[in-house]
């Protein structure tokens, strides 16, 4: 019932039903190999034939989709995880100590958005801390994620949280992410230009921990690319921004319980914003 995170044909093969929900043998070899050569149409085969035989797709003629019940069983054993690694139990192993730092990887920027959310609103739950403090050269999460982003706000919200954010550049897209985040009561201001942050990393500061998160170098060629040219959502293309966010290049998370580095990131927003933090 699991799906183990290496790529191989039955992985990538199942990923594709993301994007393609009914889908040939001929169609999915195609999709398969698109920019490159990696395997055969009888290995195609022969990776259907055993996903039918596991329960995990079903054939209706000669198109192939998810099985609707493994489906929810994966969805039910997902929940269940996410549950037990956000326990309390957990949360003393999940939140490094002082000094110490925890990496994640990801190879998909929203399964990294996803984890990204659930650990933000888990250590607003843990600390005394409510305020998100956040610099965002590119808020791509909302152009691809929108509504997991207002239902990350929403909780938020509800924990009595509060969302400050300052964003890399004035440019269509940003201004566009700022509408949205207005409507749900979060600060939000361009960049000053003695803000030194990295364009390629976004940082979020929660009390005295740091989650930040690092594209790797052709995602984030790609992104600053997209937010450069875009001057209309009419100009964007479905298929790039798609690859984009669910397959290209390696990302990393890493969270840190550092103080001094925290106070002096807040220092930063309290100066830009007036306030103290």
């Amino acid at each position: 019932m699991t799906l183990p995170f290496q790529d191989t044909i039955r992985v990538r093969l199942i990923m594709l039903f993301c994007k393609y929900p009914v889908m040939t043998v001929a169609e999915a070899y195609s999709a398969l190999n698109k920019g490159r050569n990696t395997c055969t149409l009888q290995a195609v085969y022969k990776e259907f034939r055993t996903l039918a035989a596991d329960n995990m797709v079903q054939k209706v003629g000669k198109s192939y989709t998810l099985n609707a019940s493994w489906v929810l069983q994966l969805q039910l054993f997902s929940n269940r995880l996410v549950k037990s690694v956000f326990s309390e139990e957990v949360g003393p192993f999940l939140l490094a100590s002082h000094g110490q730092k925890q990496v994640w990887k990801f190879n998909s920027l929203l399964e990294l958005n996803d984890f990204w959310a659930h650990l933000d609103l888990y250590i607003v739950r843990t600390i005394p801390h409510r305020t998100i403090l956040a610099w965002n050269p590119y808020v791509w999460f909302f152009l691809f994620h929108a509504k997991a982003e207002e239902t990350f706000l929403k909780s938020l919200k509800m924990l009595g949280g509060q969302f400050c954010g300052i964003v890399g550049g004035d440019n269509f897209l940003n201004r566009l992410a700022i509408d949205f985040y207005h409507k749900h009561d979060v600060i939000y201001s361009y960049s000053p230009p003695d803000f030194a942050m990295g364009m390629d990393t976004n940082v979020n500061v929660v009390g005295d921990y740091l989650v930040t998160v690092k594209m790797g170098k052709l995602a984030h060629q790609k992104m600053d690319a997209l937010y450069k040219q875009t001057t209309s959502m009419a100009t964007i293309s479905i298929p790039d921004i798609t690859e984009l966010f669910m397959r290209e290049g390696q990302s990393t998370l890493i969270l840190e319980y550092n103080p001094q580095k925290a106070a002096k990131i807040r220092r930063l927003f309290s100066r830009h914003f007036g306030e103290k933090f």
